[in-house]
């Protein structure tokens, strides 16, 4: 499949789920996040989901962190649309969002973060075997996930990979893992 039929593949599958399915999907993939990855002391870098995306809900892990995880940083991004790119801040509880043009929440305001997060979560629509991803089409991830090659990449999907993604590109960052309600795959 090329990445445009990855993409609309998903979107039809997601936008079929019931909102059970989302909701049991998504306390699986953070059971499983927890289970799988040791988290003591480290930097998290962490999407926040947008409302009504049909993706797994990350506030779960989220709010597990901030509730039982005290000694890792959160951090989150904003974007920035001229030159696709992310900029990082740390998340904390006192954190404010407001929806970009996409209606995706990204902080306000909030502490610069310049390091490198020891596991970067990663929002996707479609993923393969070989742990390439499809996001959303603009390249913010893949522009940030290049300047990182020490941290965990993580994907978390509602749906079991594709066997293989014909076209992708030299500048594509692959997964590490990816976590659907299932299990945990290596890459």
């Amino acid at each position: 499949m090329t990445k445009e039929e990855v993409r609309q593949h998903a979107r039809n599958i997601r936008q079929q789920l019931s909102d059970d399915a989302i909701s049991m999907g998504s306390k699986a993939v953070a059971e499983f996040f927890f289970n799988e990855f040791n988290i003591t002391n480290q930097d998290i870098h962490v999407y926040i989901t947008k409302e009504g995306s049909h993706e797994i809900n990350t506030s779960l892990i989220i709010d597990q962190l901030f509730k039982k995880h005290p000694d890792t940083t959160l951090v989150t991004s904003s974007s920035n649309f001229e030159d696709n790119t992310l900029r990082h801040f740390i998340f904390d509880e006192s954190t404010t969002f407001k929806n970009n043009r996409y209606d995706i929440p990204e902080p306000v305001a909030g502490k610069p973060y310049d390091r490198e997060p020891d596991i970067i979560i990663i929002p996707l629509l479609g993923y393969d075997k070989q742990g390439h991803r499809v996001g959303y089409g603009r390249g913010f991830y893949d522009r940030f996930l290049i300047d990182y090659p020490k941290s965990f990449k993580v994907g978390l999907s509602l749906l079991d990979p594709v066997d293989n993604i014909e076209d992708t590109d030299s500048w594509d960052v692959k997964l590490d893992y990816c976590i659907n309600p299932r299990g945990v795959i290596t890459f």
